[in-house]
C-alpha cells in the first residue's frame, strides 16, 4: 500500500500517542490488580476501592440517600445493599455473561483472562459490576467474586427463571444488534415496529435495561438520542435523513435467522462479491489474505455509510500498487459489483441492485472505453482490457 510522507508522519505521531495512552492505562490497571489478593470478602473488596469507584457502584445499584456518606459508611451500606439487589442485575444479562458467572462460581469465584478468551474489555466489564473485583492470585492477575457471594450468586444464576430470562435476553440483544448491523440506525419510534416482527416487546423498561447493559459488554452498538446505532455509522443524522427521504420504501424484510446471525459478535456478511474482491486483491495486488479481508471489510463499511464508487476507486488507487491498465479495469469492475451488492444503511438495508427497476431486455452499452495504450476505442469483439480473457462485450462492456 502507498502512503505519502505527510500521512506517514501523522501515523507515526498517532501511534506514539497511542503507546503513551496505553502505557498509562496499563499502569492504572496494574495498580487495581495489586490492591487485593483472592480470596476476600465483599467488605474487604469494597474497602480496597476508591471513594469514586464506590460511588460508581452506588449509582449502578441505585442506592438511595448515600451520596453524602463517608467512604467507610458507604462500604457498610453497599455490603448490605448489593446482595439484595444482585438478582435484579442478573435479570438483564444474556446467556454468555450468565455462563461466565457460573464458571467463576464453580472455580472458587475466580475468572482468568484466558477463560475470558483474552478479552480485556470483558474483564473490565465484569470488574465494574460490583460483585467481581480485580485482584491477584498466585502471582496471576484475575477477577474474582467475594467468598460470601459465591454460593448466593450460583443459586441465583442456576434458577430456572433467571436461565429462561437470559435466553430471552440473548435473543433480543442479537436481534437489536442485527437490526443495527443492517439498518445502521434503529430509531426510537421504529423499535417496536421493527422488533415486533420477530420478538414483540412487552416491557420497554426491561428491554432498554437489557440493551444498555449489552452496550457496555459488547460495544457493538451505541445509545444515541435518536435510538440505537451501529458503532461504525459515521453520520447518524445523515443516515436517518436518507432513510426518511425514501417515504415509499419499507425496511428490508430480513428473516429472524438472518438478524440473529448478524447479531453474533464480529459478524461480517461475506457474500460472493465480497469473496471475489478478496481474491482479486490477493492475486493482483500482492496482499495476503488477512490484509485483503480487512480492506474489503473497510470497503463494505464505507459503502454502508454512503461512499460512491468513484470516491472509493480514488481512495484505493492511493493505497494499492496498480501496475497496469488491466489492473485498473479489473479493480473497478469488481469493486462496483461489490458495492452494488452491499446492503446500504441509506437504503434501509437494501442493496442498490435490489432497488433497480426491471430494465427489460438488455441493450448493448455504447462503447466509450478507450485503451490507454492505443488511445482508441475498444471494439466489442476485442479482448477486454481487464485481463479476464473474455471479449469486451461479454465482460465489462456487457
Amino acid at each position: 500500500m502507498k502512503i505519502n510522507k505527510n500521512d506517514q508522519k501523522k501515523l507515526e505521531a498517532a501511534l506514539h500517542q497511542l503507546e503513551i495512552d496505553l502505557a498509562k492505562s496499563e499502569q492504572k490497571i496494574q495498580k487495581k490488580y495489586a490492591r487485593i489478593q483472592a480470596p476476600f470478602t465483599l467488605q474487604e473488596a469494597l474497602s480496597s476501592l476508591t471513594k469514586d469507584e464506590l460511588s460508581d457502584i452506588r449509582r449502578l445499584f441505585n442506592v438511595p440517600r448515600a451520596s453524602q456518606l463517608k467512604k467507610a459508611e458507604l462500604v457498610d451500606t453497599l455490603v448490605d445493599y448489593i446482595p439484595v439487589k444482585i438478582e435484579e442485575r442478573l435479570k438483564n444479562w444474556d446467556k454468555e455473561r450468565l455462563d461466565y458467572l457460573i464458571q467463576a462460581c464453580n472455580n472458587n469465584g475466580v475468572l482468568t483472562l484466558e477463560q475470558l478468551e483474552l478479552d480485556i474489555e470483558k474483564e473490565v466489564y465484569f470488574a465494574s459490576t460490583g460483585f467481581f473485583f480485580m485482584c491477584h492470585l498466585d502471582g496471576q492477575h484475575v477477577i474474582a467474586i467475594p467468598t460470601d457471594l459465591i454460593e448466593p450468586l450460583k443459586k441465583l444464576a442456576e434458577q430456572e427463571d433467571i436461565q429462561t430470562m437470559s435466553k430471552l435476553n440473548t435473543e433480543i440483544i442479537k436481534l437489536t444488534h442485527g437490526l443495527c448491523y443492517y439498518y445502521g440506525v434503529l430509531p426510537m419510534d421504529k423499535i417496536n415496529q421493527l422488533l415486533s416482527r420477530y420478538a414483540p416487546i412487552t416491557d420497554y423498561g426491561h428491554y432498554f435495561r437489557v440493551i444498555h447493559e449489552a452496550i457496555d459488554y459488547y460495544e457493538k452498538i451505541q445509545s444515541v438520542h435518536q435510538g440505537f446505532s451501529h458503532y461504525l455509522v459515521d453520520n447518524i443524522e445523515e443516515v436517518l435523513q436518507q432513510q426518511k427521504s425514501r417515504v415509499g420504501l419499507d425496511y428490508y424484510p430480513f428473516t429472524k435467522e438472518e438478524l440473529l446471525q448478524a447479531g453474533e459478535p464480529n459478524y461480517v456478511e461475506k457474500n460472493l462479491h465480497y469473496q471475489q474482491m478478496v481474491s482479486l486483491l490477493i492475486r493482483h495486488f500482492e496482499l495476503n489474505e488477512e490484509e485483503a479481508d480487512m480492506m474489503v471489510e473497510e470497503i463494505t463499511i464505507a459503502a454502508k455509510n454512503g461512499i460512491t464508487p468513484n470516491e472509493m476507486i480514488s481512495k484505493l488507487s492511493n493505497e494499492l500498487e496498480i501496475q497496469s491498465e488491466a489492473d485498473i479495469h479489473k479493480l473497478a469492475h469488481t469493486l462496483i459489483e461489490l458495492m452494488n451488492h452491499t446492503r446500504v444503511w441509506f437504503l434501509k438495508g437494501y442493496t442498490s441492485v435490489e432497488l433497480r427497476p426491471n430494465p427489460g431486455p438488455k441493450k448493448p452499452k455504447p462503447n466509450n472505453v478507450i485503451s490507454f495504450q492505443t488511445g482508441k476505442k475498444i471494439g466489442r469483439n476485442e479482448l477486454c482490457p481487464c485481463g479476464s480473457g473474455k471479449k469486451y462485450k461479454k465482460c465489462c462492456g456487457y
